[in-house]
Parts: structure tokens; sequence; C-alpha cells
């Protein structure tokens, strides 16, 4: 389900929350086991609270544009057979990750086991993206900065985290 807070009363925000319990209790409900050992959940958003501009006009507004929200949650059945991917996604949920990183690693995803997958799209995902990690299967470097992964200079949150 899709769920849209862009509105200026904020109002809409409160109503989501009823959504996403919702759909939480059912997939986490015994009837949905098969479902839930087969499924990742990802709970992200394209930015953080900026319907105000004197709130955007913070440092802790700057922060929620540059730094949105991103969780992932992954099946037990992967956890347990997948002891590499799990690893390196602890390790990159503390360093700088970009939706184009999120793309690639989901795609990746969604392709294994897919036969001839290198054949038809081997030319995705063997074409050099010097701004984008599979973070499944890389762990992102820690001194990454806005330039590597691409991320222009007045969204870079670590060129303004300092700014009052």
């Amino acid at each position: 389900q899709f769920m849209e807070g862009h509105e200026g009363t904020l109002e809409v925000l409160k109503t989501l929350d009823d959504d996403l319990e919702g759909f939480l209790t059912w997939f986490y409900s015994e009837e949905n086991s098969k479902e839930r050992d087969e499924t990742i959940v990802v709970i992200m958003s394209d930015h953080g609270n900026h319907m105000s501009w004197n709130y955007y006009g913070t440092g802790q507004g700057r922060q929620e544009m540059g730094l949105p929200v991103m969780m992932w949650v992954m099946p037990e059945g992967m956890r347990e057979r997948e002891k590499g991917v799990m690893e390196n996604l602890e390790k990159n949920g503390q360093r700088l990750v970009t939706v184009w990183d999120v793309y690639r690693s989901l795609f990746w995803m969604a392709t294994r086991g897919v036969k001839n997958v290198d054949e038809k799209l081997g030319w995705f995902l063997q074409r050099p993206m010097p701004w984008s990690v599979n973070l499944m299967n890389n762990v992102v470097p820690e001194k990454r900065s806005c330039e590597m992964a691409a991320i222009p200079t007045d969204m870079c949150y670590c060129k303004h985290k300092n700014d009052k």
C-alpha cells in the first residue's frame, strides 16, 4: 500500500500510523508465515519534515531533508541462510547510502535465480556505476563522500551538518 503524507496541515500523517500498524499486524500474523519468509519489507521516505519554511530553515530540518529514514525487515530464513548479506547490511546501516544503492540492491535481489538474467539484464548489472553499491554483497566505503555517491552539493548533509 502506498501512503501519502504531502499536505500542509500534517493531518494526513495522523492516519498513516493506523495503516502501517494494520499492515505490520497482518504481515506478522501466523497465517502469513509463508509470504513473510519470502518477503523483504522496506519502509522509507524521500525526506523528513519540510512542510514549514521555518522548520526547513533549521539545522534539524536540513538534516531530515538530507538523511531520510529507511528500514529493511529481512525474512528470518534469509537471515539464517545469507549471513554475509546480513553482515553487509549491518555495516551499511551506518554508512552513506543513496537511492541508487537501494535500487541496485533490490534489482539484484529480484533477479537472483532468474534463468539467463545475465543474458537479458547483464548490461545493467555489469555496467560501471561507481556511484552505486549493491548493499547486499558489498560494504559501502566508511569514508564515502557525497561526491563518490553522486549526491548534489546542495543535498549533501555532510557539507551542511554544522549549519545552524
